[in-house]
């Protein structure tokens, strides 16, 4: 998927890209154990009303989003973010490292549906918020930082929402993979364009 969009948008390469992809990876293996322990502290003593909500937006993307933005943060302010090549980077290897743990937890056959859409969602995801981060560091613009991480929550928990809630034969969850995937895909064609 960053090979097919670094092709289509033809973005510098950065160093480090499979450090980068390696460290995604190692950040979803602490986010996933993250996510365990809260929803075993917390899970219990959400009413089932609003379980998914909760789990979707809170226990799950917040989460997630925290730590990946986090290893997305501090490339930009090494210095090294130059591109969205570098966030796409993090949120392949976040999916990645997400998707070795689902094999081991659910059996192969769910790689296959999780190549095509876990995998674009996070990359997509982390491109968007790294424009809000890159503002907020390299412009000075702090405020842009809690907005990337809302946006990049909101967006994960409307995905993981609907495939709670909803059957993934109804494809629900295609509308908010598409909605980031459109906006992300603004993004480069705008950074390009400029």
């Amino acid at each position: 998927m960053v090979v097919a969009l670094e092709r289509v948008f033809t973005v510098s390469r950065p160093p480090k890209s499979l450090i980068l992809f390696f460290a995604g990876a190692c950040t979803a293996f602490a986010a996933l154990i993250g996510e365990e322990y809260a929803w075993s502290f917390f899970g219990a003593s959400i009413s089932p009303q609003y379980a998914h909500l909760i789990q979707s937006f809170l226990l799950i993307a917040l989460i997630e989003e925290l730590a990946k933005l986090g290893l997305i943060y501090g490339q930009i302010v090494e210095g090294t973010l130059m591109s969205y090549r570098v966030a796409a980077w993090v949120g392949a290897g976040f999916a990645g490292g997400e998707n070795v743990l689902y094999i081991l937890g659910h059996g192969p056959d769910i790689v296959f549906f999780r190549i095509f859409t876990a995998t674009p969602f996070h990359i997509c995801n982390a491109i968007v918020a790294s424009r809000l981060l890159w503002l907020a560091v390299l412009e000075r613009k702090i405020e842009y930082a809690p907005i990337a991480l809302v946006i990049a929550v909101f967006l994960h928990g409307l995905y993981d929402y609907l495939i709670l809630t909803d059957s993934i034969e109804d494809g629900q969850f295609w509308f908010a993979l598409a909605m980031t995937a459109a906006i992300a895909v603004g993004l480069m064609r705008r950074k390009e364009a400029t």
